[in-house]
């Protein structure tokens, strides 16, 4: 139900004519539910294995080694050719174009041919492929926008048609003389520090919560504040234990659930990029119930495809502060009412619907950026969740809350969120068990 492979595996399906994909009755249900379930097993079984194929020395298992090739390249085609909005064929191309480090010689080969004129034939399907490529896909993109790609023509899609012919030429190329076998490259002190800054950035950084946007975190649905749902390991260690710091430090004040707000850019980050073809499949056919929400478009400038669509969601206090100084920068009066939870960690529940311990606060901030009304009330108890509204506890800020709002001064903590870009995570009405789908870019 929340899984992000199950989204994109059953959208291929609506290629489908609509007599068969919504008339197909009770097979084709079957099918698109299948598809579903296996999705997730199916997805991290193909990423585990196919890499060892490109870890491999082509020159001692040259099959594997093409067959990885083709298998990456068909992968990243499917994904491509996906319907908006999972159509990320940029991806492949960034990816796949590496592809020649796998069979240096076989591309080498294919390339110097077409040059010298000498494979017409294949001259004319590298011509052919980016229009067969964008033609395809074409209806779909007249009524749904690609997250990465935008609206438009998808020209690195173009561009990937004619690198997967090259490829699966490549990998039928007879492979050139085996070379001896090259002394192995000897360790360093360098490729030691260089492995160090690897794992440091692909774990250690998430796990302390100086990480979000822009690590190796996409599509995972990992929780970065609040609590991790990983497996085994943590995240945002420093918002943990700092969570009762004073407010001057950027990882004091824990997590924010943000119920309302008059900033229509905040929904940029939420808008519905799936179209109502897409959405009928997504829910009626294959019954994924999931949303697919693209945190990484969380910009504040203006946006009207897909227009803005705003959900209640959490941040950590520093995202939160990051939004009152956006807002402030460009002169946006704010009105909002959130919630400051309990702790810094806790499980979905107490994410998305919990009120138990937790301060509610009505903040009113001018264009300048001065605080014109605070208000706060609590901490709540669960009957408090229905209505609140003249509250008898109702009060100003005290003198925390209104330096929780105000931006961190503490320099060691400035610096290391210099590059943090918090990002919201949404909640969805009904399904509270585990995150969406959602990506943070």
């Amino acid at each position: 139900d929340y899984s992000c492979a199950s989204l994109f595996m059953v959208q291929p399906l609506e290629y489908l004519p609509d007599g068969i994909l919504f008339g197909g009755g009770h097979a084709v249900r079957a099918v698109a539910r299948g598809i579903a379930r296996i999705a997730g097993p199916f997805t991290v079984a193909l990423e585990c294995v196919v890499p060892v194929a490109h870890v491999v020395d082509p020159s001692a298992w040259p099959r594997l080694a093409r067959l990885g090739v083709v298998v990456t390249v068909a992968f990243h085609m499917v994904i491509g050719l996906t319907p908006p909005p999972s159509n990320v064929s940029s991806f492949g191309v960034t990816t796949c174009t590496r592809l020649f480090f796998c069979l240096p010689g076989e591309v080498t080969r294919v390339v110097d041919t077409v040059l010298a004129g000498k494979d017409l034939a294949l001259l004319a399907t590298l011509l052919a492929a980016p229009v067969a490529a964008l033609a395809i896909v074409d209806p779909f993109h007249r009524d749904a926008v690609s997250t990465v790609q935008g609206s438009g023509k998808d020209w690195h899609l173009a561009y990937y048609a004619a690198l997967t012919a090259l490829l699966c030429r490549a990998a039928l190329v007879k492979a050139p003389p085996r070379r001896p076998a090259a002394a192995a490259p000897r360790e360093t002190p360098a490729s030691r520090s260089w492995l160090a800054v690897v794992l440091v950035y692909a774990l250690v950084l998430p796990m302390l919560g100086l990480q979000e946007k822009g690590g190796t975190l996409m599509f995972s649905q990992l929780r970065l504040h609040g609590g991790s749902n990983h497996r085994h390991l943590p995240t945002s260690l420093l918002q943990r234990w700092l969570v009762d710091a004073p407010p001057e430090s950027a990882f004091a004040g824990g997590v924010v659930r943000v119920s309302a707000t008059n900033l229509t850019w905040v929904g940029n980050c939420f808008a519905e990029h799936m179209g109502p073809r897409t959405r009928r499949v997504v829910r009626d056919v294959a019954g994924v119930p999931s949303e697919y929400v693209w945190s990484a478009k969380s910009t504040s400038r203006p946006r009207a495809s897909p227009p803005p669509r705003f959900m209640a969601h959490t941040l950590s206090n520093l995202g939160w502060r990051r939004l009152l100084e956006t807002a402030k920068r460009q002169g946006d009066a704010l009105t909002a009412t959130y919630l400051r939870l309990r702790g810094a960690t806790g499980d979905e529940h107490w994410r998305t619907t919990s009120v138990a311990g937790a301060t509610r606060v009505t903040l009113e901030i001018d264009a300048a950026g001065d605080v014109v009304r605070c208000e706060q009330w609590g901490p709540l108890s669960d009957d408090d969740a229905v209505s609140d509204e003249g509250h008898t506890r109702r009060h100003p800020c005290d003198a925390r809350e209104l330096g929780l709002i105000a931006p961190a001064t503490d320099r060691l903590s400035l610096w290391l969120t210099t590059m943090l870009l918090p990002q919201p995570n949404p909640i969805v009405p009904g399904l509270t068990e585990e995150m969406h789908c959602v990506t943070w870019g």
